[in-house]
């Protein structure tokens, strides 16, 4: 049994995904990127396949399939950003990324989700706000609340925007699994690999990744 840990390279999922996700936005990387990406190039996977295809009395036994040397997030996600010509990361603790998902998971409840639409459809929220119950409503607090203070009010409720305000791009959170993939420091250990198959990745990140810039110009992602 051989189990590769982050395979990219060309048509992978760690490749392709990582070029879209910074493309469309900026992915946050806990702590700076710090932990461990045990990133592995597809070609030393096939290595091992093939080693393993081959290799006597290992029946049964289960084999890690990682690269050398290990980099961290952040080095595995600037190869895409430098790809790309752009920065597109950004930092945040794990706390804090936990914190916006729970305000995440909050946005989506109910009653968020009918804020979220009557901000979005304006023929629905003139016919809501139309409505004798809600007009009395906003009469009363139109009555007693100053204009400015009552502008502020429907700028905070309909997400209104300064026109001068330059579009931002959206940020991208790991989800709670993911966490688990980008916050430990541990490296993988492939020595059971070297000893039993003669595993020996050929491509460290520089490497693998000149290549998969080739194959994404090819395949125009960037």
């Amino acid at each position: 049994i051989l189990q590769p840990t982050i395979v990219y390279g060309p048509f992978t999922g760690w490749s392709a995904g990582p070029i879209a996700q910074l493309r469309s936005g900026t992915f946050v990387l806990p702590d700076g990127g710090s932990g461990a990406c045990n990133a592995v190039y597809l070609d030393d996977v096939v290595q091992a396949i093939l080693g393993a295809a081959v290799a006597e009395s290992v029946e049964g036994e289960v084999f890690l399939i990682s690269g050398d040397p290990v980099p961290t997030w952040k080095q595995f996600y600037g190869a895409y950003e430098s790809m790309l010509g752009f920065s597109a990361t950004t930092s945040m603790s794990e706390s804090e990324i936990l914190d916006a998902l729970s305000v995440r998971a909050t946005a989506a409840r109910p009653a968020s989700r009918l804020m979220r639409t009557l901000r979005e459809d304006a023929a629905l929220r003139q016919m809501v706000l139309g409505l004798p119950v809600v007009a009395q409503g906003y009469a009363v607090i139109k009555a007693l609340t100053s204009k400015d203070r009552l502008e502020g009010i429907k700028d905070r409720m309909l997400e209104r925007k300064s026109a001068s305000a330059a579009p931002q791009k959206p940020l991208i959170f790991p989800t709670m699994v993911q966490l688990g993939i980008y916050v430990p420091k541990t490296r993988v250990s492939i020595a059971k690999a070297r000893e039993q198959l003669g595993y020996s990745p050929a491509y460290d990140v520089r490497k693998g990744m000149e290549l998969t810039r080739a194959w994404a110009e090819w395949a125009r992602l960037l």
